[in-house]
């Protein structure tokens, strides 16, 4: 009898960051605002991380013949591969990077062609240090909240008093 494992999804302490985003589109409270930075913040501590849409700039993935590959087979390639985090444009036509809590609310839209595991700490540090980038977008498709560079500075500032807590 082969080896059964299931895999825990690595997305289920996302959990509460989703229901706070929810909530705060009723309830746009100071405390519920906090909540969700200081979600984000935990899950970056327990190194978090997050369904992220990638673009493929390299376009190796458009060279596969996904007809022909088998499950589990190893995918070699002697050229380099350049994934970059796709980024999600608003009516205003500002660029956010997306924060998706789990592969049902990437599922909600269309996405770039290839969705990889990122920790949300990369997401954070991407929205925050791009320039041309607004923030992060939490789950752009469903009940989307969007956190402006000066609210990710909270996250920031509290990321830096846990670890000289530590």
């Amino acid at each position: 009898m082969e080896d059964m494992q299931v895999k825990a999804d690595p997305y289920a302490a996302n959990a509460e960051i989703k229901r706070l985003a929810t909530v705060f589109k009723t309830q746009r409270t100071e405390q519920v605002l906090l909540g969700v930075l200081f979600s984000i913040a935990a899950r970056i501590e327990e190194e978090g991380e997050a369904p992220t849409p990638t673009v493929d700039k390299s376009g190796f993935f458009n060279e596969l013949d996904f007809e022909t590959i088998k499950v589990n087979e190893t995918i070699t390639t002697d050229k380099p591969i350049r994934l970059v985090i796709d980024q999600m444009q608003d009516g205003a036509g500002r660029l956010w990077i997306p924060l998706f809590t789990d592969n049902d609310e990437v599922s909600k839209g269309q996405t770039a062609n290839v969705v990889m595991n990122l920790p949300i700490r990369n997401l954070l540090e991407s929205a925050y240090g791009m320039e041309k980038v607004e923030g992060l977008v939490i789950n752009p498709f469903g009940d989307a909240m969007t956190l402006p560079k000066s609210l990710l500075q909270i996250i920031v500032n509290e990321l830096k008093a846990r670890e000289e807590n530590k």
